[in-house]
């Protein structure tokens, strides 16, 4: 059976690299891998759309899916892929890289 899942990645890069736009791509292109439909397109959340400056990474990325697979094999493929990209090995007090993955039926 088919479920609907909500995917929330943010902070997977650093000042020395990383980019949590790839990272995402990197997620999704997985998530296909294993026969998952994204629904709609990838979208940005601004985080504080009310800063009066521009900063780097004021932004977290979302994805809505379909998919046959469980919580468990959808969380390990997102934590491979997020452990791997981030950049927190090298810049711990910079990237805390987070990822949120719910189930549309418990909202």
């Amino acid at each position: 059976m088919k479920r609907v899942w909500y995917l929330g990645i943010d902070d997977t890069d650093g000042y020395s690299g990383g980019c949590t736009t790839y990272t995402l791509s990197r997620v999704i292109d997985k998530l296909m891998e294993n026969h998952c439909e994204l629904i709609g397109f990838p979208r940005l959340i601004r985080l504080n759309p009310n800063v009066p400056f521009k900063t780097r990474g004021n932004g977290a990325l979302s994805i809505e899916f379909s998919s046959t697979l469980n919580y468990e094999q959808i969380a390990e493929i997102v934590r491979n892929i997020v452990v791997n990209d981030t950049q927190n090995i090298l810049e711990p007090e910079q990237a805390q890289p987070c990822a949120i993955l719910l189930e549309r039926n418990h909202l």
